[in-house]
């Protein structure tokens, strides 16, 4: 027994003296740890920025986290997923899109659409997968890209393109130039940035960058054996301004064709006139052009602002919308009956 626990206690000893070394010396670097919007910086500069996997935001403030609850271990608002397909799985759905996908400010994971569009599949018995890929503050470029760095993996058969009419633009409420100035901040030797590297649940993390030795090894010894992160001081906080939308419209067909998927381009509409006839619709064109653009490219296209019209009609006290562009649980459950009536009459 002795010869086991003394070599325990001896390993202990030292780890805590070394511990207390680094501490007393200032030899490890602090930590800031950025959680605003769930997101940090990613390595991918044409991402920008990514969700934080493993963040729990469970009875935290939804304005500050967009949801309340935790995200699966690539940082998306999805249970977690099985690369390999799971045994009976006939089809593979893989949604991408940004907020409006993600769920902004809706409690339930149960209630943003890609989820209810899996439980329409369920409660018909067919085994149909549906991937939450969403990110709040996202445009098409990213989201294309988010697809070709850590979607393809999962071999969808379709992608549904949840394109907002916000899409043509940056309106990440300034995110990707908050995480760059941060980054900038935390340049200096003896600053690390745990919200840019950091896989940790967000519990862990600050129970473990309490620790002087934790925080060497994590920031300064292990990174150099790493890919680094492009240096944040060459990135353009405006990068996502520039309206890419057809380019990358056409990129996601050489995508779909090299790897064999079918898209489906969900047209969401402004949400307030739909719950307020006294306001017009002015967004007419930016449909047209869409629809037009994915025809055009051989993409399926639904819009689904009469779908979203018809439950309206249907449920008159019901309301379809918290904002312009972000659908209340029952909007969400009008898009996902919506694109599964059109999946089932138009694809499978």
């Amino acid at each position: 027994m002795y010869r086991i626990l003394f070599p325990l206690f001896g390993c202990l000893f030292g780890l805590l003296t070394l511990e207390g070394i680094l501490a007393a010396g200032g030899f490890a670097p602090e930590v800031v740890y950025i959680e605003k919007w769930r997101m940090r910086l990613s390595p991918n500069a044409k991402i920008g920025f990514e969700p934080i996997p493993h963040l729990d935001s469970t009875n935290k403030s939804v304005q500050f986290y967009g949801y309340s609850g935790a995200s699966n271990s690539l940082g998306f608002r999805d249970k977690e997923r099985s690369i390999e397909r799971p045994d009976g799985v006939v089809r593979r759905i893989l949604a991408l899109g940004d907020s409006t996908t993600a769920g902004l400010w809706i409690e339930n994971d149960a209630d943003v659409y890609p989820a209810q569009l899996e439980k329409l599949y369920a409660d018909e018995r067919r085994a149909i997968e549906v991937l939450n890929f969403g990110v709040n503050g996202y445009n098409t470029s990213q989201e294309v890209e988010m697809l070709r760095e850590k979607g393809l993996q999962y071999k969808p058969d379709l992608i549904v393109l949840g394109y907002c009419l916000n899409d043509r633009f940056q309106d990440d409420g300034g995110i990707y130039g908050f995480l760059i100035e941060e980054a900038k901040k935390s340049k200096s030797p003896n600053i690390a940035d745990a919200g840019i590297s950091s896989n940790l649940n967000a519990g862990y993390a600050r129970l473990f960058s309490e620790s002087a030795l934790y925080r060497v090894l994590r920031f300064q010894v292990l990174p150099q054996f790493q890919k680094q992160l492009p240096d944040s001081t060459k990135r353009d906080p405006q990068k996502f301004w520039t309206d890419s939308v057809e380019d990358s419209f056409r990129a996601l067909r050489v995508l779909s064709e090299s790897n064999r998927f079918q898209v489906l381009v969900a047209i969401l509409p402004e949400l307030l006139p739909i719950d307020f006839n006294n306001l017009e619709y002015r967004a007419f064109s930016e449909h047209k052009k869409i629809s037009q653009l994915s025809q055009e490219l051989g993409f399926y296209v639904i819009d689904l602002l009469e779908p979203l019209k018809k439950c309206k009609l249907e449920n008159p006290n019901e309301l379809i919308a918290f904002d312009r562009y972000h659908a209340r649980p029952y909007g969400n459950q009008c898009i996902a009956k919506a694109i599964k009536s059109y999946i089932d009459s138009q694809i499978w």
